[in-house]
C-alpha cells in the first residue's frame, strides 16, 4: 500500500509565537490608555470608558490598601498577644484581629473582585499591580540605607490623596550640640572706635587727675 505525502502549500505562513505582554500593551493603546501607567493617555478626555477604568483602578487601590491595613493590624495585635500585656488587653487585641482584621480581609477581596468586573478592559488589575509595584520600588530606592515600612508609607500616601492634603516633609535640620545652643551670639556690627584725643587734652587730663601730697 503506497503512502501519500502532503506537501506544505506555498501560501502557508508559520505562525509566530504570541507575546501576551506586547498584545496587552496594544490593547491598552487601542482603548486610549497609557500602558506604562494604566491611566488614560489623554488626561483631558472625558469618556465613559476612561471614567469606568479610573473608577476600577481606584477600587483596586482601596482594596490593596485595605489588605495592607489588615496585615499591619495582624502584626500589631500579634506583638501585643506575645507580650507581657495584661489579659484584658490581650483579649481586646485578639478580638481586633479575629473580627476587625477578618472583615478587612473579606472587604479587600470583595472590592478587588468587583473592580475586576467593572474594568472596561480585561486584566485591569494587572495594570494597577504594575503601577503599585513601581511605587513600592521607588520607596525602596528613596530609602537605601534602611528598610522602609512600605505598607505604612503607601497607606499614608493613600490617606493624604483621598483627604487632599500634603504629607509633611521630613525635617532636614540636624540638632545642634548642647554647647552650641547655649553659646552667645557674636554681634553682627562692630561699634565704631572712640574719637582720637589730642596731646594737649591728654596732658591736661593727666595733670588734673594727678594730686600731690605736701
Amino acid at each position: 500500500m503506497s503512502t501519500t505525502t502532503l506537501s506544505t502549500p506555498t501560501w502557508y505562513v508559520e505562525p509566530k509565537s504570541i507575546n501576551r505582554e506586547e498584545g496587552y500593551k496594544h490593547l491598552l493603546e487601542d482603548y486610549g490608555f497609557d500602558p506604562s501607567t494604566g491611566r488614560a493617555a489623554d488626561q483631558n478626555a472625558n469618556t465613559k470608558t476612561g471614567q469606568k477604568f479610573d473608577a476600577s483602578q481606584d477600587l483596586l487601590e482601596c482594596s490593596a490598601r485595605m489588605k495592607d491595613g489588615s496585615e499591619l493590624l495582624d502584626e500589631y495585635m500579634d506583638s501585643i498577644l506575645s507580650s507581657n500585656a495584661p489579659n484584658q488587653v490581650k483579649s481586646v487585641a485578639k478580638k481586633c484581629k479575629t473580627i476587625v482584621g477578618d472583615v478587612m480581609k473579606i472587604a479587600a477581596k470583595e472590592t478587588h473582585e468587583a473592580a475586576k468586573k467593572e474594568s472596561p478592559i480585561p486584566n485591569g488589575d494587572k495594570a494597577f499591580a504594575r503601577s503599585d509595584n513601581k511605587r513600592k520600588a521607588e520607596i525602596r530606592d528613596e530609602n537605601p540605607s534602611k528598610k522602609p515600612q512600605i505598607k505604612v508609607v503607601m497607606m499614608k500616601e493613600f490617606i493624604a490623596k483621598k483627604k487632599n492634603v500634603a504629607l509633611p516633609k521630613a525635617s532636614s535640620k540636624k540638632a545642634r550640640p548642647h554647647s552650641a545652643r547655649r553659646a552667645k551670639q557674636l554681634p553682627t556690627r562692630v561699634p565704631p572706635p572712640p574719637a582720637p584725643v589730642s596731646d594737649s587734652e591728654s596732658m591736661g587730663s593727666a595733670s588734673s587727675s594727678t594730686t600731690y601730697s605736701p
